[in-house]
């Protein structure tokens, strides 16, 4: 069990494995090939402090490094930190509390955790939480992204809670585009 998660292993238990066991990337929506500046246009900029939530569904066993957020056209003004919490709500992992500055307009940015974490399958949630409402991040919208869980809970910046409330619907321009990265 991890973060509420639960997963039949081998009898001999399981390790962390020594080869990747799918994607490097596993973005919360299929991006398919269309262009991303496609997503939300312009992006739009979050609360301080806020941390947005979007819902992911990991289906194979893998350690990841960190998450890659889509940014907006608008960046380098503030900086940001990624969290990964468990289908209770429970704090698996984060980034640096400092955060880093928002970089590269209409890209994905890697934000690495403090230490990689091997994630059974299951059903998780990618944070984003920002110190400024300058930089814009791209959200999902009804018509790409109505199939996951989105929420945005108050915060203060660098102070990354230990449990959450998970969200339990969608709501549009709420949750951010984001992806899993080894």
């Amino acid at each position: 069990t991890q973060g509420g998660n639960v997963s039949d292993q081998p009898q001999g238990g399981f390790s962390t494995p020594t080869y990747y066991q799918g994607p490097l990337n596993l973005p919360v929506i299929n991006l398919g090939s269309a262009a991303l500046t496609g997503y939300e246009t312009n992006g739009t900029a979050p609360v301080a402090g806020s941390i947005n939530l979007t819902e992911i569904h990991v289906p194979y066993f893998q350690v990841w490094t960190g998450i890659g957020v889509l940014n907006g056209t608008t960046v380098g003004t503030d900086n940001m930190l990624v969290a990964l919490y468990g289908t209770s709500g429970a704090l698996l992992a984060n980034s640096a509390v400092a955060g880093t500055v928002s970089a590269n307009a209409s890209v994905m940015q890697n934000r690495a955790f403090t230490a990689p974490i091997g994630l059974v399958p299951g059903r998780y949630f990618l944070g984003v939480q920002s110190n400024g409402t300058t930089a814009t991040l791209r959200h999902l919208l009804a018509a790409n992204g109505s199939n996951v869980c989105t929420s945005v809970t108050a915060g203060v910046f660098g102070t990354v809670p230990a449990t959450l409330t998970p969200p339990a619907t969608f709501t549009t321009a709420v949750g951010v585009i984001a992806q899993l990265y080894v």
